[in-house]
């Protein structure tokens, strides 16, 4: 009876035993695929986003070539070709009008020298970022200085011995122009134009010869370098960083 009861024992813990050193197992729920993590903020625009902006003054450098006709000289230079050189200062008044202001001065090559004083305009279409050449009208007035130097084999007191004199002209007139501009940087431009300068002359003279006055005209080519200072700023749609 003993071995009887036991044995049933035995039989009935071994299975709780068991279960008793099972150990439970942790339940995976079903969440789906993971949510992507949000990227990071956006760095601010770089250098290439940044826009340049032109100042109101310009200053321009040109060598030029000119045929004058100045029959008021005398001497039988009625029409002669001579080379020189140009600066003009422009001062932009909105963007397509500049207020303008030449200084020239033609004294290679010719038996006379020639020197201006210009003040005018000049129309141009706006600058922007998409182009490269802009045409352009100049209309200026000013005043025009031309001197003959030349050496006679005489003198009034002492015919033998020569002497220096000058003839001269000065008068007043106006410009008229055309030509192209071409950017190769924001700073710089390159330009090419004609302009005539048609100008009514008084004489001026030294040699004791009596001069008629009247219309003294220059046919002039220039090519010519622009500088156009500035600085590079971000587009006022752009966030801007505080100073502090």
């Amino acid at each position: 009876m003993r071995a009887r009861a036991l044995l049933a024992f035995v039989v009935l813990a071994l299975p709780a035993a068991a279960d008793a050193q099972r150990l439970p197992m942790p339940r995976i729920r079903d969440r789906g695929p993971a949510a992507p993590a949000p990227l990071p903020p956006a760095a601010r625009p770089v250098a290439h986003d940044r826009q340049y902006v032109r100042f109101a003054y310009t200053v321009e450098s040109y060598p030029m070539v000119s045929w004058i006709d100045a029959p008021a000289l005398g001497g039988g230079h009625d029409g002669f070709t001579t080379g020189g050189l140009g600066e003009r200062l422009d001062l932009r008044l909105d963007e397509r009008l500049s207020l303008t202001f030449d200084l020239t001065q033609s004294f290679l090559g010719g038996p006379a020298v020639t020197q201006t004083a210009e003040l005018g305009v000049r129309l141009r279409p706006p600058h922007s970022g998409d182009r490269k050449w802009y045409p352009f009208l100049d209309a200026r007035g000013g005043v025009l200085y031309l001197v003959e130097l030349g050496v006679r084999s005489y003198d009034y007191v002492d015919p033998i011995v020569p002497v220096s004199y000058y003839d001269a002209a000065l008068g007043f007139g106006g410009v008229a122009g055309t030509g192209v501009e071409y950017a190769v940087h924001p700073m710089l431009t390159l330009t090419t134009g004609a302009s005539v300068f048609r100008a009514s002359v008084q004489p001026l003279t030294s040699s004791g010869r009596t001069l008629d006055g009247g219309r003294v005209t220059a046919l002039r080519y220039s090519i010519g370098v622009r500088f156009n200072p500035g600085r590079w700023s971000a587009p006022a749609s752009l966030p801007q960083r505080s100073s502090q």
